[in-house]
């Protein structure tokens, strides 16, 4: 038998910072109307930012997986893997934290390949996923949670080879929830 091992990690940091100038904080600062026939790009010039909050948000999204694929046969290998999911986020405005909170998941994937012939190979796979959601505030700054992104995907399907590898040809099902 031989194995493949794959190991990895992905990391991504974001910083938004923002400023809305709506509802109450405008202080009645008009924004003209759009007209689609004559319109206008330009605030007026007593517009000011003065007095609207800084709202920031930070996320750090981390994960780490792991897959094997193992060749059983020379007609018949398969798939197993896991990824852990996790994001941590905060949101301040001006400079107070009004919310912190995490969320993690672990998801599994499994697969399997049968080639009856050099040229053809069966293959279907199992997978799930997680996508952490942060908390999202209102305009006045009330937040409220989301709950994570959760998927499911079946996957059925053949692949094959023509002419000597020359055209190259597949049919794939799948259902994703």
């Amino acid at each position: 038998m031989t194995h493949q091992l794959i190991l990895g990690a992905d990391y991504i940091d974001n910083d938004t910072t923002r400023q809305f100038v709506i509802g109450a904080q405008t202080d009645g600062v008009t924004a003209p109307f759009h007209s689609f026939i004559d319109p206008v790009y330009e605030l007026s010039d007593n517009f000011s930012l003065d007095g609207v909050p800084v709202d920031t948000w930070t996320e750090n999204d981390k994960g780490y997986y792991a897959n094997i694929f193992t060749d059983i046969t020379d007609s018949f290998g398969v798939l197993a893997g896991i990824r852990y999911s996790e994001t941590d986020y905060e949101f301040d405005r001006e400079g107070t934290i009004l919310t912190q909170t995490s969320a993690s998941g672990t998801t599994p994937q499994f697969g399997f390949t049968y080639r009856p012939f050099e040229t053809v190979s069966f293959f279907a796979s199992y997978a799930e996923s997680f996508e952490p959601n942060a908390v999202v505030p209102n305009n006045s700054g009330d937040v409220r949670e989301i709950d994570p992104e959760e998927g499911e995907q079946f996957e059925f399907g053949l692949k094959t080879e023509l002419l000597e590898g020359k055209v190259q040809g597949s049919l794939t099902l799948y259902n994703i929830d």
